[in-house]
């Protein structure tokens, strides 16, 4: 989670993984404005078959997360990661006042 918070384009996936082993710390949180927009909850078929990810989307919904943070997790963090543009590493380094060589490209 800690990662997810330094960086902005770091995000937190759920998916393939069992809620029962979540930490309570990412269960509260989700439901907080800045990490209801960093967590994904998709799937990850065919490793996950589709009875356990249904299961685990069930428990997902009895956590208590309120109604914008469900549809942030399932769905428009999705949406908003494949339309924001990419993010080149050697720009992030510079905006961190990183002293890189001229002819590094992006």
């Amino acid at each position: 989670m800690s990662l997810a918070f330094r960086h902005p384009n770091v995000y937190i996936d759920i998916s393939g993984a069992s809620p029962r082993i979540y930490r309570q710390s990412l269960i509260i949180s989700a439901n907080t404005p800045f990490y209801q927009g960093k967590i994904l909850f998709g799937t990850d078929y065919p490793f996950v078959g589709m009875k356990d990810w249904f299961r685990s989307f069930e428990q997902l919904k009895g956590f208590g997360w309120s109604e914008e943070t469900q549809r942030k997790v399932f769905r428009e963090n999705f949406i908003h990661l494949h339309e924001a543009e990419p993010v080149s590493p050697v720009d992030i380094l510079r905006n961190v006042g990183f002293d890189l060589p001229k002819d590094v490209k992006t």
